[in-house]
């Protein structure tokens, strides 16, 4: 089934916000754990947002959220260095805010300090950084650039260095941007793959053939999928973008299975969850993820307006293909 762009858009921004949602609460979680919560299968976590009882996101979706922001208020005009700054803005504005406060990670909070005391947005990460904070957000390029594929990764990949500075870091983000940005345009899954370990490769290489693997793995039937998410948790930014890949692979149409196979993880599961989220939403639309699931999701108003906003935006600059 054909699915339009405005459809692929409001996709990867709640199957973002629901795989993160759906993993936030397991999270440094053990499996004997959450199969002692008789594994997620929805929600698990409801709260008092807004005024509205809803499930929450994580500081995952907050710093996509606030990247796609950014980019919006730059403009399509902007040049990489432009919307670098604008998009480090938002992280400070984030930093501080009061909805700050689901458990950040160390990396992208000291690089929201270096940039809110001034420091240039190239030199605020740490450089030995590798975890998955800039991989979790990077889908938001692929919805900026969904008919650019590259350009998507060259930009995810140079603003990683607000908060990580590891080639692993940015490999991942490369990654999930290309691969975001090709769901968006393109139904074809070893293209996806491709574009995916091309876009690795240009900063790291292990991350690249750790791609090549989850490839592998997924096309072998004797693989388990249990002993594939214990050995890539996620914490890192290689192992979040092969395991998210991993599960598209092995449930490239259907929404809530492949989302729900990576967040019921021993490790991040709110990342694997936003990650493989973003993709899959990317892929099947808006319409093939669950509507009380986007009903019960923290701010989905909000979510709706941001959705709309990236899609007229886009739009505008629409060069053939999705109509």
């Amino acid at each position: 089934m054909k699915v339009n762009l405005r459809d692929k858009v409001a996709g990867v921004v709640f199957g973002t916000a629901i795989g993160d949602a759906l993993g936030y609460p397991v999270e440094f979680m053990s499996m004997p754990e959450i199969e002692s919560l008789g594994r997620v299968k929805d929600y698990l976590c409801c709260e008092k947002i807004d005024g509205t009882l809803a499930a929450p996101y994580s500081d995952d979706t907050q710093m996509f959220r606030a990247v796609l922001e950014g980019l919006l208020k730059a403009g399509r005009s902007a040049d990489l260095e432009q919307a670098a700054l604008t998009v480090a803005g938002e992280f400070i504005k984030w930093s501080k805010s009061p909805e700050n406060n689901r458990s950040p990670g160390n990396a992208c909070m000291a690089g929201c300090r270096n940039l809110a005391s001034g420091k240039y947005w190239r030199e605020s990460g740490k450089p030995e950084s590798g975890g998955c904070g800039s991989a979790m957000r990077s889908m938001a390029y692929g919805i900026w650039f969904w008919n650019e594929p590259k350009k998507a990764a060259l930009w995810a990949g140079e603003h990683t260095l607000v908060t990580h500075g590891h080639p692993m870091a940015r490999a991942g983000a490369a990654a999930v941007a290309a691969g975001t940005a090709y769901a968006v345009k393109d139904s074809e899954i070893d293209g996806l793959v491709r574009i995916m370990i091309n876009a690795a490769k240009d900063y790291d290489a292990s991350t690249s053939q750790m791609l090549e693997d989850s490839y592998t793995y997924a096309k072998d039937e004797s693989v388990q999928a249990k002993d594939v998410l214990d050995k890539w948790r996620g914490w890192r930014g290689d192992e979040a973008v092969a395991a998210s890949l991993f599960c598209v692979l092995r449930h490239p149409d259907d929404f809530e299975k492949a989302v729900l196979e990576a967040v019921n993880s021993p490790g991040d599961s709110d990342s694997l969850g936003a990650i493989t989220g973003a993709m899959l939403g990317a892929r099947v639309g808006i319409k093939g993820i669950r509507k009380d699931w986007i009903e019960r999701i923290e701010k989905t108003n909000q979510l709706k307006e941001l959705a709309e906003r990236a899609f007229t935006t886009i739009e505008e600059k629409n060069i053939g293909g999705l109509q």
